[in-house]
């Protein structure tokens, strides 16, 4: 098995997404951007991947993840559904700004998923035999 690091070619090119609920039925969104981000592999072979990545890639479809690495944060930005209640907007974004995660889940909501994409081109490096 061979050990290798897939990571993008240029800043500002990874997402990451979260997926927010709590039990009454109001789910939210966190996109959080960042300028570099390395997801570490193990193969038998070279993997065949897109590096020209024209469409985006989730990292994580590639195979199992051994280590990633995101580094540089540049945006956080939360994303409401259109009826969403301005009020709780408001109480969520505050809990955000005091206590991070810890504070939404003081609201109620909790931690369902995070999708991450990678944007533009990529590089893959053989890093261990």
């Amino acid at each position: 098995m061979a050990r290798y690091k897939l990571s993008n070619a240029e800043k500002k090119n990874v997402i990451e997404t979260e997926t927010w609920s709590d039990g009454d039925g109001n789910t939210f969104h966190i996109e959080n951007g960042w300028r570099w981000g390395e997801w570490f592999f193990e193969f038998d072979s070279q993997p065949d991947i897109d590096l020209v990545n024209e469409n985006g890639i989730d990292p994580w479809s590639i195979g199992d993840v051994e280590d990633q690495n995101l580094d540089d944060g540049c945006w956080c930005e939360f994303i409401f559904p259109d009826d969403f209640p301005e009020e709780l907007k408001e109480n969520i974004e505050e809990a955000w700004d005091n206590d991070g995660m810890f504070g939404l889940e003081e609201l109620g909501f909790s931690h369902d998923d995070t999708e991450t994409e990678i944007l533009g081109p990529l590089t893959l490096e053989k890093i261990e035999d």
